[in-house]
C-alpha cells in the first residue's frame, strides 16, 4: 500500500489513469486536496512500484514568463499519445482550467527507489 507522503500528491485522490508506453506501465494519479499530481512506473518483472515524479499546483514552472500550473484541486485528467509524445491533461476545478503536460518516461533515478 502507499500512502500520501510529503512527495507525493495523494490527499483525495480524484483520478487515476493506467498508461502502457514502450512496454512500460505507468500509474497516474491526482491529488484533489494536495493540489497536484503523481506519477509511479510499475516494474514490469517484479510488479514493483517506483516514484516517477510529483508537479504541485504551487512548484516553480520552468521558464521564465511560463503559465502556471492550473492544479489547483486537481481532479480528472486523461492520457493521449501524439506521435512519439505522451500527453496527461489535468483539469484544476479549484483554478477554472486545465493544464497539459508533456510526459518523460525516462526511468526514475535511482535516488527514487522501489516503493511496493
Amino acid at each position: 500500500m502507499i500512502a500520501d507522503n510529503a512527495d507525493f500528491a495523494l490527499d483525495n485522490p480524484a483520478d487515476a489513469q493506467h498508461l502502457t508506453f514502450e512496454g512500460q506501465q505507468y500509474l497516474a494519479f491526482t491529488g484533489h486536496d494536495d493540489d497536484g499530481i503523481t506519477l509511479f512506473r510499475v516494474d514490469s518483472t517484479s510488479a514493483r512500484v517506483e516514484w516517477v515524479d510529483t508537479l504541485f499546483d504551487g512548484d516553480a514552472v520552468d521558464g521564465a514568463g511560463a503559465p502556471p500550473r492550473l492544479l489547483d484541486g486537481a481532479n480528472q485528467m486523461d492520457v493521449h499519445r501524439v506521435g512519439d509524445q505522451v500527453f496527461l491533461g489535468v483539469t484544476g476545478i479549484n483554478d477554472n482550467g486545465f493544464t497539459l503536460f508533456e510526459l518523460d518516461l525516462a526511468p526514475p533515478p535511482e535516488t527514487n527507489p522501489p516503493i511496493l
